[in-house]
């Protein structure tokens, strides 16, 4: 279906030189012509909305943790009102596509730009100012000194260009990135799911060998915790403490701005730490002229524990492998100094991968309202592991890398399928709402199946998976300004 789209057969030009030309009957209009800004307030009743760059305006779900980072006030009479098919914005993240149509009525944050639109489908105008052609013209109307939170020039976003098919062409349009767009989703979706199968039976795996060994045929004692059943009769349970030698955390150094040179010092990212493996681009240039401190670059085969993350990543392991030199470590993350003559580092990674590992991990993270939880090192020593003699943590060690090597690079050629996707439906929309393809007999064909309140049930629903994101605080999408 996709590729007998053609291009339409007259063209002229933009008057945007890196855009090209658009189909000669499109009208070129400025924003200013198409929204108009409105600023109702005093409605604290209705439900609260955010404003994100995946999924544009949603409803804001208060019961979690892990979304809601920013401050709510007790008063929220001078938050503005949106109303379902108004056009809502967060401006200090306009450059990063966090706007769109409503489908609800609720309140946003007082900082945020809300506009009602003027002679244009909402729908159609929802899936064309989103696209990344548009993204790229509020990028060039905002700016600030701090590139996370760069502001956007109302002014400026007055003059963006936007090109207006026929509001029956609209109505095409819509239809057709709807139909193809739920497509694609029910396919990434589908994906996905297939990662959290492999996923849960990684972790099957990791747990029977860590706690239960590789012989089936051994005999077996209760191990002490109601909850995780019997262990080899061989094995011993002790305290994490016994096994180290010390605890190191890291350094918070003012990340320096622009590229990172070859011979430039560096800081480790959270992301640098996840589920066992470990990413040596993770890092952060450090200023040339700051003052590294001694004993804390990071080294081939440190056992890393991140300090803080959200509560399903904090207490996160890895060994480190091929780390770039002049690298440091982060005060997020903690170097376990482990006594290589009682614990092999991959044995002890694998068993605080497991549940037996993440559930003791989980009970001590600790952390106030709307903050991420953290470890301290009282916690870490405190924590309970069931070993064999160190030949056979070698072992389980061995066999556990093998089969989740296999395990993961079947999710990573998943996670690629899956960018894929998501780069073809970028581009692809792109090209339909800047004129490259004609998409209205194909539209015709489409059966009507799905309304626009639909596509954003979709959205919120949708179990996405982070391929390689940051997952560091200042990453995580600013709601309030």
């Amino acid at each position: 279906m996709i590729g007998e789209l053609k291009p339409y057969s007259a063209y002229k030009e933009s008057g945007v030189p890196w855009l090209g030309k658009v189909p000669d009957h499109w009208e070129v209009e400025k924003l200013r012509n198409i929204l108009r800004v409105v600023a109702k307030r005093n409605r604290p009743n209705l439900p609260l909305l955010s404003i994100t760059r995946e999924k544009g305006v949603i409803l804001r779900n208060l019961e979690s943790k892990e979304e809601n980072h920013n401050f709510i006030p007790d008063d929220l009479t001078n938050y503005k009102v949106v109303k379902k098919g108004q056009f809502a914005m967060n401006k200090m993240k306009a450059w990063q596509g966090s706007y769109g149509v409503s489908s609800y009525n609720g309140i946003v944050s007082p900082a945020y730009f809300v506009f009602d639109i003027n002679g244009l489908l909402g729908k159609y105008l929802h899936n064309a100012i989103r696209s990344q052609v548009y993204v790229s013209f509020f990028t060039q109307a905002s700016d600030g000194v701090r590139i996370g939170q760069w502001d956007l020039s109302q002014d400026r976003m007055k003059e963006i260009p936007f090109f207006v098919p026929p509001i029956k062409e609209q109505t095409a349009i819509a239809s057709f990135l709807d139909y193809t767009d739920r497509r694609i989703r029910r396919y990434i979706r589908s994906k996905q799911k297939l990662i959290k199968l492999l996923d849960e039976q990684k972790q099957v795996v990791i747990n029977e060998a860590v706690t239960r060994g590789i012989n089936p045929d051994v005999p077996m004692k209760p191990s002490g915790f109601e909850w995780l059943g019997d262990i080899p009769e061989h094995w011993e349970n002790v305290l994490l403490g016994r096994c180290l030698k010390n605890i190191e955390q890291g350094w918070s150094p003012v990340a320096a701005e622009g590229e990172l040179a070859d011979d430039q010092w560096a800081v480790l990212t959270l992301s640098s730490v996840k589920q066992g493996l470990f990413n040596a681009e993770a890092i952060k240039p450090i200023s040339k002229s700051a003052k590294i401190p001694e004993g804390i670059e990071v080294k081939e085969g440190d056992f890393l524990l991140t300090r803080s993350n959200t509560r399903s990543l904090v207490g996160d392991v890895c060994v480190v492998e091929n780390v770039r030199s002049k690298t440091v470590l982060c005060d997020l993350i903690y170097r376990l100094k482990i006594d290589r003559s009682l614990v092999e580092p991959l044995f002890l990674m694998y068993q605080l991968l497991s549940p037996f590992g993440r559930r003791q991990i989980e009970q001590d993270a600790r952390g106030s309202s709307g903050t991420m939880p953290k470890i301290a090192q009282k916690h870490i020593k405190s924590w309970r592991l069931v070993l064999p003699d160190l030949d056979e943590q070698k072992q389980i060690a061995g066999e556990l890398a093998h089969v989740t090597k296999k395990i993961n690079d079947v999710i990573e050629q998943i996670k690629d399928e899956i960018a894929l996707f998501r780069e073809y439906r970028t581009r692809l929309i792109s090209d339909i709402v800047t004129g490259k393809l004609d998409v209205r007999e194909e539209a015709a064909k489409r059966p009507q199946e799905i309304n626009y309140v639909d596509l954003l049930e979709i959205d919120e629903i949708e179990d996405d998976i982070e391929l390689g994101a940051d997952l560091d605080s200042e990453s995580i999408e600013d709601e309030a300004a």
